[in-house]
């Protein structure tokens, strides 16, 4: 008898599994305003009108100095929301203890259960992450994560898989059942084997225009204001718009981070 356990199947049925939806929040709805990073991830490619094109004579990524975050800034975003407690009316932590509490932050798993208030990280001196990120951004670049934890995600294997209809169709009544009980969602949005985009976002609301479901995103490339993710039942298809770093169109969904496995 072969004892080999067959890891590959086992992993696509796992990465291909719908997830039980956490307990209803408590905490207040999720805003843009105030549970993102004010700074961005930067894009490790050259782009114009979304097309990645060769840099400009006499330029270069060496001016770059936070790429290939974006998996990294939507985790943390959610262990902020998730694990930490912002106290305006004490004082300022300095460089060295900040850094401590965003490395006690992020070394806590963001599929977990939300802590209660007396358990929460406290980070004082700041109403929220959007102001503590205005103020701190270096500390927080340097304590969040390093990008290259995310090329070695077990859920990666999923990208040789191309989603069918229905799975897209069962992320769009999960991402609607996830909201709707108060919790946000992480996504994976990419388009093997084309190399067109391969990003993360954050799903935190949604509604329906026209037969479609019209989702509110947070975008980390794009600090300045929320975008948004479609899904056409009709067509079983996602899409995302037009950016600086993305032509706009069809794109392959999956949840992420929403245990060990992904």
């Amino acid at each position: 008898m072969n004892s080999r356990i067959p890891i590959l199947p086992i992993l696509l049925l796992v990465g291909s599994c719908a997830h039980v939806p956490p307990k209803p929040s408590t905490q207040n709805a999720f805003q843009f305003d105030t549970d993102t990073f004010a700074f961005n991830n930067e894009t490790k490619w050259h782009y114009v009108e979304g097309v990645h094109q060769p840099e400009p004579d006499g330029q270069s990524d060496d001016k770059k100095n936070y790429t290939q975050h974006c998996f990294v800034m939507c985790r943390a975003a959610m262990q902020f929301r998730k694990f930490a407690r912002f106290d305006f009316s004490q004082p300022k932590l300095d460089a060295e203890k900040l850094a401590e509490r965003v490395d006690q932050l992020c070394r806590r798993d963001v599929w977990r259960d939300s802590l209660s208030e007396s358990e929460r990280i406290v980070f004082p001196g700041y109403a929220n992450l959007r102001e503590l990120s205005r103020d701190q951004a270096a500390c927080l670049q340097d304590h969040l994560g390093a990008a290259w934890t995310t090329y070695i995600r077990v859920g990666n294997f999923c990208m040789i898989e191309t989603p069918s209809d229905d799975h897209q169709a069962r992320t769009n009544e999960e991402l609607q059942q996830w909201i709707s009980s108060g919790n946000p969602m992480i996504l994976w949005i990419y388009n093997f084997p084309k190399r067109d985009i391969n990003h993360s976002i954050l799903a935190y609301s949604f509604k329906k225009e026209g037969g479609r479901f019209v989702y509110t995103v947070y975008d980390p490339n794009i600090s300045e204001h929320p975008m948004t993710l479609e899904y056409d039942p009709a067509t079983k298809l996602f899409s995302f718009p037009k950016t600086f770093y993305f032509a706009g169109g069809k794109v392959s969904v999956r949840p992420v981070y929403l245990s060990m496995f992904q």
